[in-house]
């Protein structure tokens, strides 16, 4: 059975020392009294696994003096580490295992380089990457992608008591 987890999460910068967390053995659960970093912390999660670079997305504002962020996981495949700079497309992987090919992942596909975070989560996942899923009421169908599966398990503070589906964008 295929799986992921968090095992941790480092951010550093040219400006500001090292900081790191280690996540627990069983689910990951980040709660907290307000400004802690629990939404720091979550950011920087869903930059590695593939979020925009704009402000909204953005783990950190670029003041702050943090401009990589690094994820290490364990998997099905064994451990796995994730890098990715702010402002960034590509993330850089790194694994022991020859089934999972080390070196630079990109947001989207194109043929300079058609390796994506998507398809590598997907795979980590044991998944296809050719499905589709209905987009809206109406069953339009969008490609199934790990963005999509990732509102499942990833849900911030804004989503966790809403009554529609967290499949839906």
């Amino acid at each position: 059975m295929s799986f992921i987890k968090l095992i941790r999460l480092e951010v550093s910068g040219p400006n500001n020392k090292f900081s790191d967390i280690e996540f627990g053995k069983k689910a990951t659960i980040i709660a907290g009294p307000s400004d802690t970093g629990k939404t720091a912390i979550f950011k920087c999660i869903d930059f590695i696994f593939g979020s925009k670079n704009d402000e909204r997305h953005a783990p950190f504002d670029t003041e702050d003096g943090y401009t990589i962020v690094r994820l290490i996981i364990d998997t099905t495949y064994g451990v796995i580490s994730l890098q990715r700079e702010i402002g960034s497309s590509i993330t850089s992987v790194s694994c022991d295992n020859p089934e999972i090919e080390t070196g630079d992942y990109a947001l989207d596909e194109s043929k300079k380089n058609p390796k994506t975070i998507n398809k590598l989560m997907l795979k980590i996942l044991g998944l296809r990457d050719d499905l589709f899923v209905p987009k809206n009421k109406e069953g339009k169908p969008e490609s199934f992608t790990w963005r999509s599966l990732k509102r499942a398990f990833f849900v911030d503070e804004s989503r966790a008591d809403q009554s529609r589906s967290i499949l839906l964008p």
